[in-house]
């Protein structure tokens, strides 16, 4: 029985509706590379979609040396935690590369997933 490869595009067309929904309800942002755009401490009432490029979560220690917890690229969201807690990030947010975000108010972003 040989694997049929016509599922495996359906992930994609789904991703394309996803991004066409996020295009139209949330807020483009772009930074450059390197640019710290969330510290802690800043409340965050959206959910973040990754249209293009990538970003590093970490901690800062009193040094200035960085724990990085996670990176994230293309397709990833997060916020989500933080915002539907109300309570602000403990994350220090930056791009490693210029970097398209959205931002997606919260109850945006939950009447998007009854949808998909």
């Amino acid at each position: 029985m040989g694997l049929d490869i016509s599922n495996l595009a359906l992930p994609l067309e789904q991703n394309k509706k996803l991004e066409q929904l996020i295009r139209n309800y949330g807020r483009e942002c772009i930074f450059p590379a390197r640019y710290i755009f969330l510290e802690p401490g800043t409340p965050l009432k959206d959910v973040i979609y990754i249209m293009e490029g990538r970003t590093r979560h970490y901690m800062a220690g009193p040094d200035g040396t960085e724990k990085i917890l996670y990176t994230l690229s293309d397709g990833w969201f997060f916020g989500e935690a933080p915002s539907s807690v109300n309570e602000p990030t403990g994350l220090f947010s930056k791009t490693e590369i210029q970097t398209v975000l959205y931002r997606i108010p919260l109850s945006t972003y939950h009447n998007l997933l009854e949808r998909v």
